[in-house]
């Protein structure tokens, strides 16, 4: 299973990435293997490793994927690597900062699977603090959080 997370939003591509994390491990309690690979620094056979080894000792891998960005591989061919992917294995691919316009960057946002996160508006963040707020406990009135989003800001660093 191939899952992609693009868009702009750090934080949210970031919790879906943890959220997906806590699952399998709680699905695969003692049966879960975890891969972390950073394509700044790998090679394509080095990610073909990862992403086509079949567990010994267990029965499900997770692998994620980052700086899709930096990699300094060919896309075809990536793409076509990832249809490969063992039914044992879900590759999760972190699509921060890529190119939009990029072929790898077309083809993983149309797959079936893809989650793009864009970047919220003043009115979605205010509604969005305020839920966190009352997931960790406490409340926040709608006049705090548009305080809070308007000092705080929208821009992306």
């Amino acid at each position: 299973m191939i899952v992609f997370l693009g868009g702009n939003n750090d934080y949210a591509i970031v919790q879906h990435i943890r959220k997906l994390r806590h699952q399998y491990q709680q699905k695969y309690t003692d049966a879960l293997e975890m891969v972390e690979c950073d394509l700044s620094d790998m090679t394509l056979p080095q990610l073909e490793q990862q992403l086509l080894a079949t567990p010994m000792f267990f029965t499900h891998r997770l692998v994620v994927v980052h700086a899709l960005a930096d990699a300094k591989v060919d896309s075809d061919a990536l793409v076509t690597m990832l249809e490969r992917v063992p039914e044992s294995t879900v590759a999760v691919l972190d699509g921060r900062d890529m190119d939009r316009r990029s072929k790898l960057y077309k083809a993983l946002a149309a797959h079936p699977s893809a989650k793009l996160y864009e970047q919220l508006t003043e009115s979605q963040m205010v509604v969005w603090a305020q839920r966190e707020a009352q997931s960790l406990g406490a409340a926040l009135d709608r006049s705090a959080a548009v305080f809070l989003v308007k000092r705080v800001g929208l821009q992306q660093d």
